[in-house]
Formats: C-alpha cells, sequence, structure tokens
C-alpha cells in the first residue's frame, strides 16, 4: 500500500492539467518517493483532448481513469475516493492547481505523524492566484500555527468552512464518514459537508502550512451548478447555507444542546457568507436584481435564506449587528456598477420580511 495518493480529478482542462501533473511528477522522481506516493488522474468524461493527453502518460505511478460519461465534480470525487484509492492517506489537487515546490517529503512526514496520532483529516491554509500568478489572498486560516482540533459541535461550526477549497486537503480515506456527502451528492459544497461530517466524532488537524498554489478566478465548468455567474454563486451561497443545515440537523437529532453549540460556533462564518455572497457589491442581490427583476429575486432570497435554520441562528444571537450590516449593504449599493432603484427596493424588501420573521419568531416565544 503506498502511503499517499495525489489524486486529481479533471474535466475539460486539457490544456492546463499537465502542469498539475508534473508539479507532482517532478518531485515524485527528484526526490525518488516512486515506492510512497503515486498519482490517480480521473477524467470526468471531457469533451476536450484530455484523454489523449493521459494516453502520453508511461510512468508506473501514474494511474488514469477515462469515465464514458460525465458524473459531475462531486460524483467524480466521492466515486474515487470511496472505490478506487487504496492508499493510507489522500491529497485532492484540482486540475487547475499545482502542489508547491519540493513539499512533497514535508507532506508525507506530516501523513505518518497524523496516522501514529490517529488524526484522519488534515486542513491547510490556500493560497489563491490569478492566472497572471499574482497573490489573490489567502484563505482557510483556521488558526495562527499548527493546532489539532477537538471533535465538538462548536469546533465543527467554526471550522467545518474552511475546506471549501478541496485542493489542498489531506484525508485517510478509509476513515471519512461519507454519510452525509452521499446523502447529498449534488449539493456543490460538498467539502464542507465532508469536512464538518468528519469532524462530528474525529479529530483534526490544521497544518499551517502552504502546499497548493490554488488558482481563482478563472474560466470554471460548473454548468450544472449554473449558466452564468451570477446563478453560480447563487447556486454556491444556498448550498453554502444548505450544507451548515444538514449538519445541524444531525446534531438536532442528538440533543438540542450540541444543535445550539453548533449554530453558535457556526455564527461568525455565517455573517461572512450572507455579506460575501447576499451583499457584495459585484454580485448578491444587485447581480440577482438586474438578472432576474426585483420581484423574483426578493422572492429567491426569501425561499432559499431567511427560511433557513442559519439566518435563525444569525438573528437569535446578534440581531443587531445583523441589520446594522444589511443596511450599510444597502447603501453601499449605490457604488456598484449594478446599481438602481430596483436593487434599493429589492434590498428594503428583504430587510422589512427579514424583521417580520424575526417578529413572527419573538411572538412565538
Amino acid at each position: 500500500m503506498k502511503l499517499l495518493s495525489i489524486f486529481i480529478p479533471t474535466y475539460n482542462r486539457a490544456s492546463i492539467l499537465p502542469n498539475a501533473v508534473r508539479s507532482v511528477s517532478l518531485q515524485i522522481e527528484s526526490f525518488n518517493l516512486q515506492e510512497a506516493v503515486d498519482i490517480i488522474i480521473c477524467n470526468d468524461c471531457s469533451p476536450d483532448d484530455t484523454k489523449d493527453y493521459l494516453e502520453t502518460l508511461k510512468e508506473s505511478y501514474i494511474n488514469t481513469i477515462n469515465r464514458t460519461h460525465n458524473l459531475g465534480m462531486s460524483a467524480n470525487i466521492f466515486a474515487v475516493l470511496t472505490e478506487t484509492c487504496k492508499s493510507e492517506w489522500v491529497l485532492i489537487l484540482t486540475d487547475d492547481d499545482t502542489l508547491e515546490s519540493n513539499i512533497l517529503p514535508a507532506i508525507l512526514k506530516k501523513c505518518q505523524e497524523l496516522s501514529n496520532s490517529n488524526v484522519p483529516i488534515c486542513l491547510t491554509p490556500r493560497y489563491s492566484y490569478l492566472s497572471s500568478g499574482e497573490l489573490h489572498c489567502i484563505a482557510c486560516q483556521s488558526f495562527k500555527h499548527d493546532t489539532l482540533i477537538q471533535p465538538s459541535p462548536s469546533a465543527v461550526g467554526q471550522i467545518m468552512s474552511d475546506g471549501f477549497i478541496l485542493s489542498g486537503i489531506l484525508l485517510q480515506p478509509d476513515k471519512i464518514d461519507y454519510s452525509l456527502w452521499s446523502e447529498n451528492i449534488e449539493n456543490s459544497m460538498f467539502p464542507v459537508i465532508l469536512t464538518g461530517a468528519t469532524l462530528r466524532n474525529q479529530h483534526g488537524y490544521y497544518w499551517s502550512n502552504k502546499i497548493v498554489n490554488h488558482t481563482v478566478l478563472n474560466e470554471c465548468f460548473w454548468d450544472r451548478w449554473g449558466k452564468t455567474e451570477i446563478d453560480r454563486e447563487y447556486r454556491l451561497f444556498c448550498d453554502w447555507i444548505e450544507a451548515y443545515s444538514i449538519l445541524a440537523t444531525s446534531y438536532n437529532e442528538l440533543s438540542s444542546s450540541e444543535y445550539d453549540k453548533f449554530w453558535r460556533g457556526a455564527n461568525q462564518k455565517l455573517k461572512k457568507a450572507y455579506s460575501f455572497y447576499l451583499f457584495s457589491l459585484q454580485s448578491g442581490m444587485s447581480g440577482l436584481v438586474k438578472l432576474y427583476g426585483v420581484y423574483k429575486a426578493s422572492q429567491m432570497v426569501v425561499k432559499t435564506v431567511f427560511c433557513s435554520y442559519c439566518f435563525w441562528a444569525i438573528c437569535s444571537a446578534c440581531i443587531k449587528n445583523f441589520l446594522k450590516s444589511l443596511i450599510k449593504a444597502i447603501f453601499l449599493l449605490r457604488r456598484s456598477k449594478f446599481a438602481n432603484w430596483k436593487t434599493i427596493v429589492a434590498s428594503l424588501l428583504v430587510l422589512l420580511i427579514a424583521l417580520g420573521h424575526f417578529n413572527k419568531k419573538i411572538k412565538r416565544r
């Protein structure tokens, strides 16, 4: 059994996939790690020349899979992790990312340390770069230093969303809880579900090392998650909220106290999600109004956001801060290139509906 498999799921990126493969294969050969590491590349029935490229790879440590029909990102990765990977550890590297130079020996050492400590999942910070090579941001910095994560509802609420970028997560595939992921296979935030479900009853680890160069704001092929950028942003936001609701339900089945601890732990993450997805200047409410109009945009937000568990988590814990940030977002929308009177009206409608929901909640108590 190999100690580590580098799993590269790919779709329709024949032009840049070789960069990801080379970033791993060069290190395997430079450090003579053929006995410890292999590469698994799974082509999800790409319509471009990906299959032809994979046929040129003759190295013994590279294994390739060519799907005969498209499964989609979530189902494709799920199938490989549960059916194909036989190594002790797996590092997922998406096809537009690259492995940090000379990092592979350190990754193997960390895998051995975590195996000895019985820790099946390791999160890392995500250094995100534009296609030009410029650093865009550093995300998913759960802690300042290497940290052992204790399994608890509050820890899951605080940390689970730091798994939303798949590249850079280290997993022991035979020790991961796949149940909630398999039940929600079409959720685009499946890494969040995977991370949260695993941390429910197992230790995790945060490794504050840069191991992957993640590419952002490049062309994506998530057509099943929306045909336009606004559609995709809205879908990602709704699925992000749903991922938290899924984990909350699993805690509610155990006890109301654990359910409450989960939401309290998730509070800051939820506020950031609302701010980023719903009230960002470039998309959010302004983008929804531009694409769908005032009435439909308001309906979409109310149906998928304000009727969810997450809205009550925010309101019950910090209604004043939530309303303050929401009102501020409305005024800031005037500076947006999408802004017009329709956006302001739609945002005000959502604010009034939110207040109405909150008042009903108070009266029920």
